[in-house]
């Protein structure tokens, strides 16, 4: 039973560091950029790191308080391990730097479609 590691491998490894220069159109590559990254901050966000800092400081049997087996299997199940194992991968840190650096007349090209677009469907609207 895999678990979730290969939707993990799909998003980051494939899509995000692999396949998201291919897009010709800036627009779709900038959302599809924020889905992947909103992705990878849920998969953060929802480890409970407290929890394994409470079990290594106390004696107390944390195993008991969690829905898995053990404490070992909470932290190797949940994406948060697959995402730090990927988060130092050289294309995947690529990736990221590429998201964080904006060439300048691309981001005006993108604002004036943006705002052509906005305008045309409020038109749309009235």
């Amino acid at each position: 039973m895999p678990g979730i590691d290969p939707y993990v491998d799909f998003v980051i490894g494939e899509i995000f560091s692999s396949r998201l220069p291919e897009i010709i159109e800036v627009i779709q590559r900038r959302l599809l950029r924020l889905s992947c990254l909103d992705f990878i901050a849920t998969c953060l966000d929802t480890f409970n790191e407290d929890l394994v800092i409470f079990a290594s400081r106390s004696n107390v049997a944390v195993d008991l308080a969690i829905s898995t087996s053990t404490l070992e299997n909470y932290v190797l199940l949940h994406p948060f391990s697959r995402v730090m194992e990927w988060m130092f991968n050289d294309k995947v840190m690529a990736a990221l730097f590429a998201t964080v650096h904006q060439d300048a007349a691309e981001r005006h090209q993108t604002n004036r479609q943006w705002l052509t677009f906005s305008w045309g469907f409020v038109a749309a609207i009235v």
